[in-house]
């Protein structure tokens, strides 16, 4: 199978920039006000870098959008924070959609004996995976699960060859 790339969706992340920067103007207009109450001040702080620090994530992810290389071999998430994450077929069960709450993100499991063993991934591993994709993907979770799981069915069987 040839190789395959997929970008993660500039329009999402640009709706994030946008929600985080009526999100800032709240909290400056809070701040500005003068009859401004304790919790007001606290979460006028406290909101104002929180979502200053989303609105250039998605900033970042308009100009720069996460990429998803999926070959042979494996797949290859490059993202602009955090650096490249490769992962071998041959290392994983069948990825799975993952769902929690409202969200759906693709989601994989190690063989046992193999994979990562840093905090992401003991972290990950109470909700019962061992690391999942973003949810922001221009295809949904349930299609992009099913077109890796289709690359990792061929290189499994071509490896058995």
């Amino acid at each position: 199978m040839p190789p395959r790339t997929i970008f993660a969706s500039r329009a999402r992340s640009a709706l994030l920039a946008a929600g985080a920067i009526v999100f800032v103007a709240g909290c400056l207009w809070i701040l500005g006000r003068h009859d401004i109450t304790p919790k007001g001040l606290v979460a006028g702080w406290l909101g104002t870098p929180f979502f200053s620090l989303c609105a250039v994530a998605g900033l970042i992810g308009t100009i720069r959008p996460a990429e998803l290389q999926i070959g042979e071999k494996g797949f290859l998430l490059k993202r602009w924070l955090g650096g490249p994450l490769e992962v071998a077929w041959r290392d994983v069960e069948p990825l799975i959609v993952w769902r929690y709450r409202a969200t759906a993100l693709v989601a994989w499991r190690y063989l046992p004996g193999r994979g990562r063993s840093d905090l992401t991934a003991k972290i990950n591993a109470r909700f019962g995976v061992n690391g999942t994709l973003p949810g922001h993907f221009e295809m949904a979770p349930g299609a992009l699960a099913e077109v890796m799981n289709n690359y990792r069915r061929h290189a499994m069987a071509t490896d058995l060859r």
